[in-house]
């Protein structure tokens, strides 16, 4: 009877401590079963920084190594809410980059190209331009004249200003010049008084 119930209270006491370590290690046993998404890549630059994001929250940030690689962890618990299969969308300084190949959640992923992770591009902005072209009308060629010289005429118009007459004897006996017109005036009038006289003379004797 005594060796019953230690066997009982042996019992009980294992069974409880089974239930007490189920309880405390359950989470500890759930993640182990839950293997996080490995995410990582090569040939960046050293000291370039990639981050993860799902449905516009961060997952994981790291940066990039002396040799150009890179890797990280993205576990079902994370707070950025992952699920299976969900869009991975990486960020390489703060600016979109695509992931080649595309990246999506998976308990345990990994990149498809397993030897070289993802490979990162610009992101292509998708954007729909319409041009519309306008015609401008076209301007009509006018013809401007050659610009002719003004011809300016010169008029000179010269005004002789008569002397003044000169009056009395002074004037008259001024300069040698006139004294000797006016002896060579009065010789002609005398002159021609005697051609006169003389006609007179001759034609009297011949009547």
């Amino acid at each position: 009877m005594t060796a019953r119930r230690k066997t009982f209270a042996l019992g009980a006491g294992l069974v409880a401590a089974i239930v007490l370590a189920v309880g405390l290690l359950g989470p500890a046993a759930v993640s182990a079963d839950s293997p996080p998404a490995v995410l990582y890549g090569k040939g960046l630059t050293p000291g370039q920084t990639v981050s993860a994001w799902i449905g516009g929250k961060l997952c994981a940030s790291t940066t990039v190594d002396g040799n150009g690689e890179w890797a990280m962890q993205i576990s079902d618990t994370n707070s950025c809410g992952p699920t299976g299969g969900a869009a991975i969308a990486f960020q390489l300084d703060g600016k979109d980059v695509t992931a080649s190949p595309a990246a999506t959640f998976a308990i345990g992923g990994v990149p498809s190209d397993i030897a070289n992770g993802y490979k990162f591009s610009a992101a292509q902005a998708t954007a729909t331009a319409t041009a519309t072209a306008t015609a401008s009308p076209t301007a009509a060629a006018t013809s401007t004249p050659a610009a002719t010289s003004p011809v300016v005429t010169a008029t000179a118009t010269a005004t002789v200003v008569p002397l003044p007459p000169k009056t009395g004897s002074a004037g008259l006996l001024d300069s040698s010049t006139d004294r000797g017109a006016l002896w060579l005036l009065l010789t002609a009038i005398l002159v021609a008084g005697a051609g006169i006289a003389a006609r007179t003379t001759y034609a009297r004797r011949s009547s």
